[in-house]
């Protein structure tokens, strides 16, 4: 077994462990080529993304001369959940199952570059997302649970209580009527980077938006054909006023229709693991849980 450092601004040929091990593996997770593997890992998050590290590593196992897993390290400071952290941020890890030895020692080599470098915590898949994964969320799904199992046998224990995704493949829509005639309803087609636009449907009463829903096309987020086809609920929220009559289910049925006319034939949504009011609309609705992630956290002194 052979663990080492790889120059982390051409790690291309790790394309390859990628697609073996998670794509298709875990939903939403699509075959990457190499040159939109390099790309998807440096891009910003949005506007109010920050981070300024101090290190970083790109740290490689390879056991019989084929290469078993890797992962990506960083230390230093990053904008989280409205505040900032600093100490060392696993970013993502994978290993072949079967080789947890080969896992064992990605992570204790993440570990030591993060106490070197003067970290108190470390936290893993959890403040930074490579764009190209899980549909830009930085949390790791427990289809992989051998890695989800190997940070827990480290002292590692969860961030948060981790978000439910779910899906309709194949969907049916039809156009639906609104709750009350003389409200609004907004209609507006994004501009995005794959084949079909993002959409924002809004709900204004006298001008004053009452509800929304917010949707983006899978192919913003990763380049595969697959990804062109979903649209993903990124967000529906009604204000509290107006709950209760019907807003939030219309909003989702209108944005859903919309989607259709334009071409999409699958829709994705997540939530809070603890959810269970928003998991029991969507459920409602007809959309059904495909899988849970996670993100994980440990302090120095953990052990």
């Amino acid at each position: 077994m052979d663990i080492r450092d790889w120059d982390p601004t051409n790690v291309s040929d790790l394309a390859s462990v990628y697609n073996a091990q998670v794509a298709d593996a875990v939903p939403h997770c699509y075959a990457i080529s190499p040159d939109a593997f390099d790309a998807g890992r440096y891009e910003r998050t949005g506007d109010d993304y920050h981070a300024l590290f101090r290190s970083e590593r790109v740290v490689v196992g390879t056991q019989e001369g084929q290469i078993r897993g890797f992962a990506h390290v960083r230390v230093g400071e990053i904008k989280h959940r409205d505040r900032m952290l600093d100490g060392g941020f696993v970013h993502f890890l994978t290993y072949a199952a079967g080789h947890r030895a080969v896992g064992q020692a990605i992570l204790e080599a993440c570990e030591r570059h993060s106490y070197e470098s003067g970290a108190a915590s470390i936290r893993a898949f959890d403040g930074y997302f490579y764009r190209f994964h899980h549909l830009g969320f930085p949390l790791v799904s427990d289809r992989m649970a051998h890695v989800c199992a190997l940070f827990g046998q480290n002292g590692y224990k969860l961030a948060g209580e981790g978000e439910v995704f779910l899906e309709q493949p194949s969907y049916a829509a039809a156009q639906p009527n609104p709750p009350e005639p003389d409200v609004e309803v907004r209609v507006q087609a994004l501009a995005a980077r794959g084949h079909r636009p993002n959409l924002n449907v809004r709900a204004l009463r006298h001008e004053q938006e009452i509800g929304s829903c917010v949707a983006v096309s899978g192919g913003d987020i990763c380049r595969a054909n697959d990804a062109q086809d979903l649209l993903f609920v990124d967000g529906l929220g009604v204000t509290d006023r107006e709950q209760g009559r019907g807003w939030g289910r219309y909003l989702l049925a209108r944005t859903l229709w919309e989607g259709h006319q334009l071409g999409y034939r699958h829709t994705a949504i997540s939530t809070g693991k603890r959810n269970y009011r928003a998991q029991l609309f969507y459920t409602n609705y007809g959309y059904r849980v495909t899988d849970t992630v996670y993100g994980f956290v440990k302090e120095r002194n953990d052990g």
